[in-house]
């Protein structure tokens, strides 16, 4: 029984580490921008704003994680996605992007890129 005990203990522990651990803490979570605009406010809800590139490999490997986050965004949070254009290998990519939401078919052709 120790053993069981020691187990439900640790589960319990490790539980609330995860749950604290999840909160975003300004530093280290993210960074204020001092006197930044925001880019696409809506109704005064929280705005995230997530810069990557379809070609860029770290914004790949991020995607899946993105995408779960995205779909259990709180009601008061707004994602707005920013084209990252910084390498010039990125300039079509974040192009062809801004073009395709500005007609309102980022989320779908995002994903076909």
């Amino acid at each position: 029984m120790p053993v069981v005990a020691l187990l439900l203990a640790w589960l319990a522990a490790s539980h609330a580490a995860a749950r604290t651990a999840a909160l975003p803490i300004e530093g280290a979570g993210y960074r204020p921008i001092p006197e930044g605009l925001p880019l696409a406010t809506v109704d005064g809800r929280i705005e995230v704003a997530g810069c990557c590139n379809d070609v860029c490999p770290a914004c790949d490997a991020s995607e899946p994680a993105l995408a779960q986050w995205r779909a259990k965004l709180p009601a008061d949070v707004h994602l707005v996605e920013v084209p990252a254009r910084f390498r010039p290998g990125f300039e079509p990519y974040a192009n062809a992007y801004s073009a395709a939401d500005s007609l309102g078919l980022g989320e779908r052709t995002h994903e076909a890129v």
